[in-house]
């Protein structure tokens, strides 16, 4: 591995055979056991995360103050939405949605907090296909994160949409850009995505951390995605070092060109 990739990314590590739980009663990025690699059989947390960006902005409130995964929340965002950045089609309001008239005719701009209609939330992201709706149930936001040009949705089954521009392979998808939310498949549940300007990352639920985007360059710094070298990362790749160091992740946030988690 080399050296830079180490001083890229600055990691705080919690062992696997710590006995050990993390619970927050309020706004909980990552909740899980700390001495098992297994999935809880009870999600006794509620999990909220806000990150602002330069084209568009997310707050999520809970207005239920519980430790029940159940919990209301409420969800407002502003800002300009480039590719579907922001979702207006779930927007409370409609006629507060303006063109740009110096972008692009797809860009929109919401100039204050709006309110999103969470309640058609599965014909957003499935439309007609039931199956992929977890066969026809309901399903709830746990978190939005927004990046510098796409914006993530964690689910409460621990499935993770993104939408917005691919340009340097930070959204994980195949195109360079989507207004339609498009899953990524991953092997265990979400707990977290952070979405960067130039890659991202997810958190499972089981402290796993899987990387994606660009990997840096000699000019503007390497070593971003963590996996020991300066290769690209089309789609989520776990970072096995952590692994095979027998670490658990608990919380991840995404710079320019450098990664912390702890």
């Amino acid at each position: 591995m080399i050296a830079a990739n180490r001083t890229a990314t600055l990691i705080f590590r919690r062992c696997r055979s710590a006995q050990k739980v993390i619970t927050n009663n309020v706004t909980t990025s990552v909740v899980s056991s700390l001495s098992s690699r297994a999935l809880p059989s009870t999600r006794n947390y509620s999990l909220t995360s806000k990150t602002c960006s330069s084209s568009a902005a997310a707050s999520a409130t809970n207005t239920d103050i519980e430790t029940t995964s159940n919990a209301s929340q409420n969800f407002y965002m502003w800002g300009t939405s480039k590719n579907g950045t922001i979702p207006l089609n779930l927007l409370q309001e409609k006629d507060g949605i303006v063109s740009s008239g110096m972008f692009s005719g797809d860009d929109k701009i919401v100039d204050h907090p709006m309110g999103l209609n969470l309640e058609d939330l599965n014909g957003f992201l499935f439309g007609e296909d039931k199956e992929a709706s977890n066969d026809g149930g309901d399903v709830s936001v746990e978190s939005v994160d927004c990046g510098a040009s796409g914006t993530a949705m964690v689910l409460n089954d621990g499935r993770c949409f993104v939408m917005g521009t691919n340009k340097n392979g930070e959204l994980g998808i195949e195109s360079k850009s989507s207004i339609k939310p498009i899953h990524l498949p991953l092997s265990d549940p979400i707990a977290k995505a952070s979405l960067g300007p130039n890659f991202s990352a997810l958190l499972t639920t089981t402290g796993d951390l899987y990387t994606f985007g660009y990997g840096g360059s000699r000019i503007n710094g390497m070593g971003c995605l963590g996996q020991g070298n300066m290769d690209p990362h089309p789609t989520p790749t776990l970072v096995s070092s952590l692994v095979d160091d027998g670490c658990y992740a608990a919380d991840v946030h995404c710079g320019e060109y450098s990664m912390t988690v702890h």
